[in-house]
């Protein structure tokens, strides 16, 4: 299989994580009186973000579930034919669960880049800088 169960307890475990560290900066960020675009702009942003990843964690909790209901009938002795069509099946929904996760960690790392804007300039390039940096390390840990 190419996603193992492993994997997708992370991306679930990971998802869950950030959707409520994305839903903790909406409820920061909306009693505030700022009427300016930018926090109306971040608000979107991580209640989006919020969204997507709650959908990733899910979609990949399901995926557990029909990993373990793959066991057991492997165990009842399933038919070969049906454990290959199945384990296709689950190798397309695990990696089709990459595209929410990836949304939303996209997401998340967009709002962390714009958020210290909210406060100065300074602050502003500081969190840019950092949200950037942590793109490019993902990006290089994935191509290698």
């Amino acid at each position: 299989m190419l996603f193992g169960e492993e994997a997708i307890r992370e991306i679930v475990f990971i998802s869950a994580v950030l959707a409520g560290f994305a839903f903790a900066v909406v409820v920061q960020l909306t009693p505030l009186p700022d009427a300016r675009r930018l926090t109306a702009w971040l608000i979107g942003i991580f209640l989006v973000t919020a969204a997507v990843l709650l959908a990733s964690a899910f979609v990949g909790s399901l995926l557990l579930v029909r990993f373990d209901t793959l066991q057991a009938n492997i165990a009842r002795g399933m038919a070969a034919e049906a454990v290959q069509r199945a384990q296709a099946r689950l190798d397309r929904q695990g990696t089709a669960l990459l595209l929410p996760f990836v949304a939303g960690l996209a997401g998340f790392l967009a709002g962390i880049g714009l958020m210290g804007w909210l406060r100065s300039p300074r602050l502003g390039l500081l969190s840019t800088l950092c949200a950037v940096v942590c793109v490019v390390i993902v990006i290089l840990i994935l191509s290698a």
